[in-house]
């Protein structure tokens, strides 16, 4: 399976059009999104992860995190396979809440259990975040996917929440090189992350710039 991760920034930067370009261009038979919009005013009322579910053959999912602009924001899912099931999983936030609601997506496709996410700004938060998301996914890691932007790198205290379910970074266990993923006024790490169940092996990993985002795309091969 070829696996697609991206922040495509609710496409404002070069449009919609410039984001189903690159996603085509991947050849993922998966691809999570985050910074998604769903109807909002800025996006000329578009639902976007349809738009582009529709326009790759892709299934749609959608997870919104808060509404906005007469619609929503959140994270998708687009997957060659039928989409079996699916729910939004909604994240808690420290009190007083220190960034915006964060959301996770749980959905079946193609016999793995995907979890596409877009933590918060905040470490604290971030880290309350990954504990709730780790008890989500709990003993039940073997063919799960943790996928999205984590705004921290796999050292960070959330990260390594996931990591304790036996989940894997795909990155690593491959073998391959750091890079940087994280958007330009972020500190430089590499935030856009996979995250892979026990019975899953990353075979190859990529890294893909665009003009299209803030992000670059990430591309994993998984066996």
């Amino acid at each position: 399976m070829r696996l697609c991760t991206f922040n495509i920034k609710h496409a404002e930067i070069a449009g919609l059009a410039a984001i189903e370009r690159e996603l085509r261009a991947t050849q993922a038979d998966v691809i999570a999104l985050q910074e998604v919009d769903a109807r909002t005013t800025r996006a000329g009322g578009v639902h976007q992860a349809e738009s582009l579910g529709a326009a790759l053959g892709l299934h749609a999912a959608f997870a919104p995190a808060f509404s906005l602009e007469g619609g929503h924001y959140g994270v998708a899912l687009l997957s060659s396979w039928p989409i079996t099931a699916q729910a939004p999983i909604f994240l808690p936030r420290c009190e007083p809440p220190r960034d915006e609601a964060r959301v996770a997506l749980g959905a079946q496709t193609g016999g793995w259990h995907f979890f596409v996410t877009h933590l918060s700004l905040d470490g604290d938060e971030r880290a309350l975040q990954a504990r709730a998301l780790a008890a989500r996914i709990g003993e039940g890691a073997e063919k799960a996917i943790c996928c999205g932007d984590f705004n921290e790198s796999v050292a960070a205290p959330g990260v390594r929440a996931l990591l304790a379910t036996g989940l894997r970074d795909a990155w690593s266990d491959c073998g391959a090189g750091e890079q940087i993923t994280a958007a330009p006024d972020r500190p430089r790490e590499r935030v856009d992350l996979v995250l892979l169940g026990t019975a899953l092996h990353a075979t190859n990993v990529e890294v893909r710039p665009t003009t299209a985002s803030d992000h670059p795309l990430v591309i994993v091969e998984i066996a």
